[in-house]
């Protein structure tokens, strides 16, 4: 079975609309890599075994775009002390546990990592613990800057759209390939 994780409901708003959740389980975990943790643990203990997280994040690169949805490969801590890998191919987030609108502060994460937000990771060590897959699919909202919080608001609904219609492309593939 597989779960699905959307940090606010109004990240899960367009799934919700669009989907059909046969098969599914959906949580809204709240914000942070605790909350999110223990909504990973929840979906797990009742008999999922792929992880989506979905939601949006911020954008370290200024070669991305709003509204760019992205499978993640990698996601770190801010730290960078921990690390886990997901995929192959895809691009790099950092969780943090403040957001991040600060430029100093942005521009030390980008040298590691593309994207921010502030669940990812936890997602991803709990179901590497618990043996589960896991995907990752962001949406950039902002940049990650002094903007961030206006521009969060201004483009999540939108943005939460463009996240959607990818998760319903990656629960079709995987329906299609006998996965999860």
């Amino acid at each position: 079975m597989i779960g699905i994780l959307f940090a606010t409901e109004m990240e899960a708003q367009p799934f919700l609309s669009s989907s059909n959740r046969r098969d599914l389980l959906v949580d809204i975990s709240g914000m942070g890599m605790e909350a999110a943790a223990l909504a990973t643990h929840r979906l797990l203990d009742q008999g999922v075994s792929c992880v989506i997280n979905a939601g949006v994040c911020g954008a370290l690169n200024d070669s991305f775009c709003r509204g760019d949805v992205f499978r993640i490969s990698t996601v770190f801590v801010e730290d960078f002390l921990k690390e886990e890998e997901i995929e192959k191919e895809g691009v790099r987030l950092v969780s943090v546990v403040q957001p991040l609108f600060d430029k100093e502060r942005r521009e030390r994460l980008s040298r590691r990592a593309d994207l921010v937000d502030m669940e990812g990771f936890a997602v991803a060590q709990i179901c590497k613990k618990k043996n589960a897959d896991c995907f990752l699919i962001k949406g950039v909202t902002d940049f990650g800057d002094q903007n961030g919080s206006v521009d969060i608001q201004e483009h999540i609904q939108w943005v939460s759209e463009r996240v959607a219609d990818a998760v319903l492309v990656l629960i079709e593939a995987f329906r299609g390939a006998g996965k999860c």
